[in-house]
């Protein structure tokens, strides 16, 4: 009730989500996970690691058009201003627990997908009980992925370099992820500090 109120002030900052004691609600999941690139969904990993699907557009989910579920979606996401690019990114990587929460968590998923120029085909898929996270190398954006997406450098005794590659650190619901993150701040201003 709350999602689609909050998501319309605007502010990228306001949102609002499951407590932590509720994030089992979602037991079923889309066994898939998708990239959207203008507008449109692709199917990055599977639940079954099909190289089949890869690469397929997704063009409805149970007989509801992608058109559709995105601006359903898109009422729960908070961004700043109308932006569509920020929600987008949101799906991208939590098109599942979105679909979940706000669409339905079915047992069976029947995806309509268009795979080059083959005829579009249907494809039923069991739920998974696991959110899909594998991503196939090359299909996804954004910088070269490391172990740890931030650093440090002291290149001459004025100058201090902090390089963040990314500030969505826990996005996979890893706590210890962020606990690292902190802790390197914290160590970033110790180490600023200690050498003057």
């Amino acid at each position: 009730m709350l999602s689609p109120i909050i998501s319309q002030l605007g502010c990228g900052h306001t949102a609002v989500g499951l407590p932590t004691s509720e994030r089992e609600y979602i037991k079923r999941y889309v066994p898939v996970k998708v990239k959207f690139l203008r507008g449109k969904a692709y199917i990055i990993a599977d639940q079954d690691n099909d190289p089949s699907l890869v690469g397929s557009e997704v063009l409805s989910i149970n007989g509801q058009p992608m058109t559709v579920i995105t601006a359903e979606l898109f009422k729960h996401i908070s961004t700043d201003g109308i932006n569509s690019a920020n929600r987008y990114f949101h799906l991208d990587n939590k098109f599942d627990l979105y679909y979940g929460l706000h669409i339905a968590q079915p047992d069976t998923f029947r995806l309509l997908i268009r795979s080059g120029n083959k005829p579009d085909s249907v494809v039923i898929l069991p739920a998974t009980t696991k959110r899909v996270t594998r991503s196939i190398s090359g299909l996804t954006s954004g910088s070269p992925k490391r172990d740890r997406p931030f650093s440090i450098s002291l290149p001459n005794a004025e100058t201090a370099v902090l390089t963040i590659d990314q500030f969505y650190i826990a996005l996979d619901d890893d706590k210890s992820k962020e606990t690292v993150y902190k802790q390197f701040l914290d160590s970033c201003f110790t180490l600023i500090r200690q050498n003057r």
